[in-house]
């Protein structure tokens, strides 16, 4: 996941309302497995949580008419990325560019529920990379199998 500013409508936002440094957020944001509790709103939203109390927010009070597919946004004690252009009133932390869900694939949704995610940083350079790959289809993501 990509926090670059150009990707970004509220991470300065939720800084300063926090009071932590965008390098902090973004350690807590990154610091965790998250569960993937529920798909819907939108086709492949992950509701997946619970992220650091440190980042919990309540939900902005006006929701966006425009939302980027492949946003990351937080909302109360979750986490989620949009998997496809949409509205919405979580707060924009980044953006993803690994596809979470395609219609043409056997099973659309990357995740499912009960699946981990954990978010890894990644430059804007290498985010440039992997949105090239995945729009002309060599981009693989990668899913884990872990014993619980």
């Amino acid at each position: 996941m990509c926090y670059d500013t150009s990707l970004t409508t509220d991470l300065q936002e939720v800084s300063n309302t926090l009071n932590l440094s965008v390098p902090e957020i973004i350690a807590l944001h990154t610091s965790t497995p998250y569960t993937v509790y529920a798909i819907g709103y939108l086709p492949g939203f992950m509701y997946s949580g619970a992220i650091p109390q440190a980042l919990a927010l309540p939900k902005k009070i006006t929701p966006r008419v425009a939302v980027k597919k492949g946003a990351v946004g937080i909302a109360n004690s979750q986490t989620g990325v949009y998997p496809q252009d949409g509205f919405g009133s979580w707060h924009i932390l980044g953006n993803c560019a690994v596809p979470m869900f395609d219609l043409q694939k056997e099973t659309p949704c990357f995740l499912t529920t009960g699946d981990q995610i954990k978010f890894h940083e990644v430059s804007r350079a290498a985010y440039e990379l992997q949105k090239i790959e995945a729009a002309v289809g060599i981009y693989v993501p990668k899913k884990t199998l872990v014993d619980a």
